[in-house]
């Protein structure tokens, strides 16, 4: 079975639960199946892609982005600015996204998630993964990975620069930055996306060239949300 989340947003009002074929209402701000201050916004049961889709500004004790509990694939998406306020068993000690099985990140954001440790504060915990877990994918921005979990050999490490979360011309919320960031113009489109996360009149790719995340620039707003 497969499931596909397309084009939506989980943020502090916002979550998703992928069983079975049902995603709630995810794509608009006051979606929810499985949300809550102790919860991850996006939980994936089954195999599942995620493409064009942001998740941010998850707060908890556990993994507040993505679980992925099967296979899954990350395609042309953000998730930023999750904090969790507890280190777990491996594979869910991260406020990004947290793997059991096999991930694939493609094109995608992974930036500005913390975890709180006692006696050091909030550290980076961008991506984790369980032991054997396999990391695969191309073209993607990751700020930091846990103890034990290797991006792929391709990732840029750099700040992003995300602008705050917020509606950018469509009808979720979305990060966008400018075209200085580090992700512009050197993402992938692999699945042949039409638009970037706003949906119709916001082009996935600008010319030849695809930013990493959900956003595209060069679209007319920036990162701070005016042209």
């Amino acid at each position: 079975m497969l499931c596909t989340v397309l084009n939506c947003a989980a943020d502090d009002q916002a979550a998703a639960q992928v069983a079975g074929a049902a995603v709630g209402k995810c794509g608009s701000d006051d979606a929810g199946i499985a949300e809550h201050e102790k919860a991850a916004a996006v939980v994936s049961y089954i195999t599942a892609t995620i493409a064009n889709t942001t998740v941010s500004s998850n707060v908890g004790y556990g993994c507040d982005g993505i679980v992925s509990l099967s296979d899954m694939t990350l395609s042309n998406s953000t998730v930023a600015f999750n904090m969790s306020s507890s280190t777990l068993q491996p594979g869910r000690d991260v406020a990004g996204v947290c793997a059991a099985v096999a991930v694939t990140p493609q094109s995608s954001i992974l930036a500005k998630n913390t975890r709180f440790v006692s006696g050091t504060g909030n550290v980076a915990a961008d991506l984790s993964t369980t032991s054997g877990t396999t990391i695969s994918g191309n073209n993607n921005l990751i700020m930091g990975t846990t103890a034990g979990t290797t991006a792929p050999g391709d990732t840029i490490t750099l700040d992003p620069n995300l602008g705050p979360l917020h509606n950018s011309g469509g009808s979720t919320k979305i990060h966008a930055f400018n075209s200085n960031s580090p992700a512009a113009g050197v993402g992938n489109n692999l699945l042949r996306l039409a638009s970037d996360q706003r949906g119709t009149g916001f082009a996935r790719m600008t010319g030849e060239k695809t930013d990493i995340g959900a956003f595209q620039s060069g679209n007319g707003i920036f990162a701070s949300g005016f042209e």
